[in-house]
Order: C-alpha cells, then structure tokens, then sequence
C-alpha cells in the first residue's frame, strides 16, 4: 500500500471488509480549509507531487472528485485514493454510502474502467447461450475461485442472455487453477466441462497445445481484472465479485448507449 511519506487521513470501519471508509466529511474540515489559501496546483502538478512522495505507486491520473467536493481522486490500477488541491494530504481508503452501503470508491473506479466489450476476442471465450441469447455478459471466471463457483449457481436462474466465459486462473491464489483452466479448454464439449467442474467439481483429463489461457491473462491485464469473478455487460460497465440472480438481471437490463 502507500508508504506514510505524506499525512495520510485514516478512518477504520469494519463491515463486510477491512476497509478505511469515511463516515464524515467534518474530521477532515480544517484541511480544506486550509487548501483554499494553498490551492493553485494543477491535476498534472498534483500527480507529479504524488509520485515524487510515493515512486512505488503508478499514479494514472488525477480528478476532481465528483463525489467529495473539493478533494481529488487519485486512479491507481486497481483503485482510487484521494487528495487535497496541494498534494499535501492522501486519503487511502474508500467513500461508503452510509445510506445504502454501498462503495463509492469502487463503483467509480469501474465507471472509470469500462471495456469496449466489441473488441473482446470471443473466440477464446466459453459462449453458454440461455434462452433467446439476446442479453450479454462477458464474464472473467477462475474455476478454483470459490466467488466463482457461487456466481456459477446464480447464473443457473438466469435466461435469455449469451455469457462468454474467459478462462482466468489466478495461480497466486489458485496453483492448481491453470492445469484446470487448460482441461476444461481443451475438453471437446467445453461448455459441459466448465459446467461439469463448476457445479459437480467433475474434470476429466484432457491436454491439447493452446495458447487461449495464456492469452486470456494478457487480455485481463490490459483490461486491469484484478480479481475473479469479474463481470462485463453490454455497455462495457464492470462489477467485481460475486452477485445475485436479482442484482444480475439489474444489470443485463441497464440500456445501451448507441456512440
């Protein structure tokens, strides 16, 4: 994470993770304040700042935060911090809706992270095809993850929708992921062989010469899909993690924004 170079404003909240989430904005009053007086540095100054103070963290760029007036978001490849008008302040954590819970941070960094779903190479992709097909989801799946496997039995209730499944192993947390992934790729009914693995954990021994795995994990990391399952919709949007059948169908029917 980011080394204490700079004050760093850090409020604890234990939910569903550890995580820093900021409950009030009046702890931190004085400090804007404060950058009223200081202010005057550009976005490009500010992210130069940062990264002289933190040369181990790739800073892509710095925003006006559209949901913490007068503070800076901070994008990293995996996340978003936040900043003061003079760089002189970093908060390290996430904004949770007290209302509703739900991240902030996190759905902004994904809003931030859209995917042009046409320019994904679904040949190397599983396609399930449900009902009338007519709905997509473009899903980055680890067939050793355990969130995986619970969005395996949610999609179970869900119709009229293609899914392109791309084979993602994660072998820092899964060794064995790989071997699996290729089994299953190289399987001459893939789709009963990913289906048979996720619902049954019944994988029969195949091999064959390929390079789809390979290039799936490229494919991810352009794409920053840092965890698995990771979700892409019609309108390029993403969602991490595993979700319901309901919070599914949420999302298979948001519209698509003809460019």
């Amino acid at each position: 994470m980011f080394i204490t170079k700079m004050k760093i404003i850090q409020f604890l909240f234990r939910h569903r993770f550890m995580t820093l989430v900021l409950l009030t904005l009046g702890a931190i009053g004085p400090v804007l304040a404060a950058d009223k007086a200081k202010a005057g540095l550009s976005m490009d100054q500010i992210k130069a700042k940062l990264e002289k103070s933190f040369d181990n963290v790739k800073f892509e760029k710095v925003l006006p935060s559209p949901q913490w007036p007068g503070m800076y978001e901070v994008v990293t490849e995996s996340e978003l911090a936040y900043t003061n008008a003079d760089g002189s302040v970093l908060f390290a954590g996430q904004l949770i809706d007290t209302s509703t819970k739900e991240n902030l941070s996190r759905k902004r960094w994904n809003d931030l992270n859209k995917v042009d779903v046409s320019a994904l190479p679904l040949e190397n992709s599983i396609k399930i095809v449900k009902g009338d097909g007519s709905r997509s989801l473009y899903l980055f799946s680890d067939p050793d993850c355990p969130f995986c496997q619970e969005l395996e039995k949610e999609l179970q209730g869900v119709s009229n929708v293609t899914i392109y499944t791309f084979l993602y192993p994660l072998e820092s947390l899964h060794p064995q992921a790989r071997d699996k992934a290729n089994n299953i790729w190289c399987a001459a009914d893939r789709v009963k062989a990913w289906s048979d693995w996720m619902m049954n954990r019944v994988l029969a021994y195949t091999d064959c010469q390929q390079s789809v795995i390979a290039n799936n994990l490229e494919l991810g990391l352009k794409n920053k899909v840092n965890s698995t399952p990771t979700l892409f919709f019609a309108d390029g949007h993403r969602v991490d993690g595993k979700i319901s059948k309901d919070e599914l169908e949420v999302h298979l029917n948001l519209p698509v924004k003809v460019k």
